[in-house]
């Protein structure tokens, strides 16, 4: 068989194997065929795992080494409404219901005054109360109190990858763990 039969085989192969695995096989391995994730020298999942809120920088540090990127931030918190069973995903996002219409949902990001600070809708400078009385009743709220996130992976095509990041807040403890796949 020629050589371009061969690249032209395997590449049918491969393409077989990944309609395959958007068909039902667990999409775990997808992730493996797409996956672009570059991890900081030193990091290890273990080691990533093993850090609990509270820890302090140097902690962090010894066990990750130094983060390929360090980004200032701002504590905020964060609230997903939408009708009952909108579903909200691992990365933030968020789904409505089958049936249902995406102009039902928002997700909502207010500052430490409680102000909206950005989100969908232009709620921009509405209370959460203000808010509420629009939407009803959030399905999630969830504080963030980083002042700095270092980001120990990341990906240099902007494609799918895990999001391994720490956030800091202002007494430079751990606040909040950012861990999940992102899909580009």
């Amino acid at each position: 068989m020629s050589q371009w039969r061969i690249i032209l085989a395997g590449t049918l192969i491969g393409l077989g194997i990944a309609v395959g695995c958007l068909g039902g096989v667990p999409l775990t391995i997808w992730y493996l065929v797409i996956d672009s994730t570059e991890y900081a020298p030193g990091y290890s999942e273990s080691a990533f795992q093993s850090i609990r809120e509270g820890m302090t920088k140097a902690e962090v540090e010894q066990r990750l080494g130094k983060p390929f990127e360090v980004r200032p931030s701002t504590p905020h918190v964060m609230r997903w409404y939408g009708p009952p069973g909108s579903r909200i995903h691992d990365d933030g996002g968020i789904s409505p219901p089958v049936g249902r219409d995406y102009s039902e949902i928002a997700i909502v990001q207010f500052d430490e005054a409680g102000l909206v600070a950005a989100g969908s809708g232009g709620y921009h400078g509405l209370s959460a109360k203000q808010v509420e009385e629009k939407l009803g009743r959030p399905l999630r709220v969830a504080g963030d109190p980083s002042v700095e996130v270092w980001h120990f992976s990341r990906t240099s095509n902007s494609g799918n990858h895990y999001r391994r990041w720490i956030g800091f807040d202002a007494d430079g403890r751990v606040g909040k763990i950012i861990s999940y796949y992102y899909w580009d």
